[in-house]
């Protein structure tokens, strides 16, 4: 794991948050991970499930507004009610990236002094980074495999609502079927189907737990085709009915 993987992870551990990142440019991908480039919070979820533009809307019309005259960051709550702590980056005057971190307590002022702390060393570590080691060279134009990762990954947690399959991922790669198959499992450690279908599984529980939507409209907002085989692939999935998930989720 790298340096800054560690410290975001080592962050998350101690503020009890989870951290994700607004890539305005593209630069920071291979820093975060993959994972961190979507708010992963089951409410986030849930919202963007319903209104896959909400949070969109929401940033760029106002958050982006805000720090511009916040612009060492800001305590907020988005569209989902999840109060989190929102740090820019810049380059000059321009936006490069925004760090949050949530859903934090009432108040949450010590997580985004360290958020701060953390942005700061994401700055340094992100200026630093064309000077560190690259790996062995590939032929010009194709990324590298942990950068791969992170574009399959993203792929599929942008479009896993939709009712895409292997061949959509493989344009988006610019790759033929076969290759797209062989690469998501060499680079993800697991098939496109598995992962497709964990996406979608995690959205459908975000939903199971934070609306009110009948069963058979979790299973359309979560991608699945029909709710016969939402009900199948989700008990194979979790070993019960979404129907008990419900209500084992609204327990918790």
């Amino acid at each position: 794991m790298s340096v800054p993987l560690d410290a975001i992870a080592a962050f998350e551990r101690l503020t009890g948050t989870l951290v994700s990142v607004h890539d305005l440019d593209g630069r920071l991908r291979s820093l975060v991970g993959a994972e961190r480039l979507a708010h992963r919070h089951p409410r986030c979820r849930a919202a963007k499930a319903v209104d896959p533009e909400v949070c969109v809307r929401f940033d760029v019309r106002l958050l982006r507004q805000d720090l511009s005259w916040q612009r060492d960051g800001m305590l907020r709550t988005c569209p989902a009610g999840v109060a989190e702590a929102a740090v820019p980056g810049w380059r000059g005057d321009r936006l490069a990236w925004v760090l949050f971190a949530g859903p934090i307590a009432a108040g949450g002022e010590d997580v985004l002094e360290a958020l701060r702390q953390l942005a700061a060393r994401l700055r340094v570590w992100e200026d630093d980074h064309a000077a560190w080691p690259q790996g062995p060279r590939v032929e010009r134009g194709t990324p590298p495999p942990a950068r791969r990762k992170d574009r399959i990954l993203y792929w599929i947690e942008v479009h896993h609502r939709e009712p895409v399959g292997l061949d959509d991922l493989a344009a988006a790669l610019g790759l033929s079927r076969f290759q797209a198959s062989r690469v998501v499992r060499s680079v993800c450690g697991r098939g496109f189907k598995s992962l497709l279908t964990e996406a979608r599984i995690a959205t459908a529980e975000a939903l199971l737990h934070d609306s009110d939507l009948p069963v058979v409209e979790v299973a359309v907002h979560s991608g699945f085709a029909d709710r016969t085989h939402f009900h199948r692939t989700f008990r194979a999935a979790r070993g019960m009915t979404p129907d008990r998930a419900r209500i084992s989720l609204t327990d918790v």
